[in-house]
């Protein structure tokens, strides 16, 4: 593995690139005190996939990012263009080849231009196709914990356990919770992509070895186009996730002996691609 601890490159998540190639900084984790939280456990596992997806592969992105940033801003000057768009777009471009372009010349580097360049490339392929598979499974966890939680009021407001304002203010607090669990979930699914981008590249350059042994092509491969079903499974308990914070954690609707959800629908559609 050469992944390299690297928060800076975090802040291209930024409110925009331009703030991120003028130093804006992310920031700290989505965290309150959740000692007495009774899904603290379920929401650990969910918060190291994060540091996991969240860590660069390899450091080099951000020249990437600056320098397709000139690129498209030298474009667009060229052609009396949208120079801001144009920055915009080529710094999103220079992120992805620049990040890619880094990791496979790390790979190289260490293991030069053959065989056991492949078979690293596909062990980190496959160590992050297991940690997505573990990122669904936490979320749901996490999910169906927040979802316990919910029951539990609701359970306790119809045998008149609690009051209405009391149900309101658990309620209040469960949701709060899991607005954060989701921005965990995002946040992991943002790092899912970027990685994507650049094993996509790392892929395209593995086809260029030459080597007798074809059979860890065909396995990068493979995994490869396996990734895609595992991301897209993730992205949707994403969605999932999120919708469920309009529908099964709303604290209104106390006012008779069962509670009133609204219908919701997805606010958020969160590509992998």
């Amino acid at each position: 593995m050469i992944f390299i601890k690297k928060p800076s490159l975090k802040a291209l998540s930024c409110a925009s690139i331009l703030f991120a190639l003028s130093g804006c900084v992310p920031p700290n984790q989505f965290g309150e005190d959740y000692s007495r939280d009774v899904c603290k456990t379920k929401r650990d596992e969910l918060i190291a996939l994060d540091n996991h997806f969240s860590s660069n592969m390899v450091a080099g992105g951000i020249i990437g990012t600056l320098a397709g940033a000139g690129l498209g801003a030298a474009a667009a000057a060229a052609t009396n263009g949208d120079i801001i768009t144009a920055t915009l777009i080529g710094a999103a471009a220079g992120m992805a080849v620049g990040a890619g372009s880094a990791y496979w010349n790390e790979l190289s580097k260490q293991h030069g231009e053959g065989e056991l360049l492949l078979f690293s490339l596909l062990g980190d392929m496959r160590r992050d196709e297991e940690k997505v598979t573990k990122a669904q499974i936490a979320l749901d966890n996490l999910m169906s914990c927040r979802r316990t939680e919910a029951a539990q009021v609701h359970a306790d407001y119809r045998a008149k356990r609690i009051s209405a304002q009391e149900a309101k203010t658990r309620m209040e607090a469960i949701r709060r919770r899991a607005e954060k669990d989701v921005s965990v979930a995002k946040d992991i699914n943002k790092g899912v992509q970027d990685r994507r981008g650049s094993y996509e590249y790392a892929f395209e350059q593995s086809k260029k070895i030459k080597t007798k042994n074809k059979k860890d092509k065909k396995k990068i491969e493979k995994t490869y186009t396996s990734m895609d079903k595992y991301c897209g499974s993730y992205n949707t308990s994403v969605q999932v996730a999120e919708t469920s914070l309009n529908t099964e954690f709303k604290a209104d609707g106390f006012t008779s002996s069962y509670l009133i959800y609204p219908d919701s629908t997805p606010n958020t559609q969160i590509s992998c691609r």
